[in-house]
């Protein structure tokens, strides 16, 4: 499944070194694919702590730099939950926001 927890921790592994000042990051059936769920409110609070989550750990090139990311950058999350209908099975999203550390700590 490439919207699985591995997917999109690998690309907000690729992201966070892109951010300039803020980001948004979209999780497809984050508030209700289970893995995902757990993946998200597993993974954040130890980002927010400056800890890198160990399956992530090999995927970071410059281990040093990201550390440093993680002192500059914060991270919040809101769920979305929407009505499944016959046409669309999506029934749900997660909206991670990225932003810098001296801008303050919001939710979205």
């Amino acid at each position: 499944m490439d919207c699985g927890p591995h997917y999109f921790l690998t690309l907000l592994t690729w992201m966070l070194p892109r951010v300039k000042n803020e980001g948004y990051f979209i999780i497809d059936q984050g508030a209700t694919y289970w893995p995902n769920f757990c993946a998200i409110e597993l993974a954040l609070p130890l980002l927010n702590e400056g800890k890198i989550p160990d399956i992530m750990i090999d995927m970071i090139d410059n281990k040093i730099h990201f550390k440093r990311l993680l002192e500059d950058f914060k991270f919040s999350v809101q769920h979305i939950l929407k009505a499944e209908t016959d046409n669309n099975l999506q029934d749900s999203f997660s909206v991670i926001k990225i932003e810098k550390n001296n801008i303050g700590y919001r939710m979205i």
